[in-house]
């Protein structure tokens, strides 16, 4: 994953259950030499398959001014 201002980031995805009902959620950890950012998205398994373009596309976006 390559944020906006070409920072090198590691994403990854998990599914796990909660409350009876199957979840998503990913990470995307961007490290510089003097901080840790992490970009977090998740949701139901159905919901975050609708909205899992967009998130994916926006971790491209990301970036600290």
């Amino acid at each position: 994953m390559t944020a906006r201002n070409g920072w090198s980031g590691s994403f990854t995805e998990y599914a796990y259950w909660y409350n009876a009902e199957e979840h998503r959620y990913a990470v995307t950890i961007f490290v510089t030499a003097d901080h840790i950012y992490l970009v977090e998205a998740g949701g139901t398994a159905e919901r975050y398959a609708r909205k899992r373009e967009g998130i994916i596309k926006s971790l491209g976006q990301f970036g600290v001014e």
